[in-house]
């Protein structure tokens, strides 16, 4: 048995009773009455049915290869191909705005597009993105290696 205190109300007004069920593991059943502060039952009875939360299956990406060795040597001037094969071991399929971010840490890059559309893949599939890196311009004779 539990008591839940509750404010009096004046006659012909509602109350509001607020119940909250944490970290249900199984149903839970419940009955519910108001009482006098003497203990005396009076009104409806309310009655409860919580059932435990349901888990919705979430998306997931797993790498499986990148297709360009790291670190990505670049000349000036030189255009590169670089590429991701990727996979969705979840259960339910990514959404049709799936898209991941790239980040370069190479200045002069700020203008090359960070994001990649990726679009839906089906649970248990794989997509191979390929990235056609615009030419590099390097800054310094001395970090002639770009990193992916």
């Amino acid at each position: 048995q539990r008591v839940v205190p509750v404010l009096p109300v004046k006659a012909g007004l509602t109350a509001v009773v607020g119940l909250q069920f944490a970290c249900v593991k199984d149903t839970v059943e419940a009955w519910y009455s108001l009482a006098s502060p003497s203990g005396h039952s009076f009104g409806e009875l309310i009655h409860v049915v919580v059932q435990p939360a349901i888990k919705q299956p979430v998306p997931l990406v797993s790498l499986i290869e990148g297709v360009s060795p790291a670190p990505l040597k670049v000349r000036e001037g030189e255009v590169k191909r670089v590429g991701w094969h990727l996979a969705n071991p979840s259960a339910v399929a990514w959404p049709e705005d799936t898209a991941f971010k790239l980040i370069y840490n190479t200045p002069g890059w700020e203008n090359v597009p960070h994001t990649v559309e990726l679009g839906p893949v089906s649970a248990g599939g794989t997509i191979h993105v390929v990235r056609h890196c615009l030419r590099a311009f390097i800054h310094s004779n001395l970090h002639p290696c770009i990193r992916s």
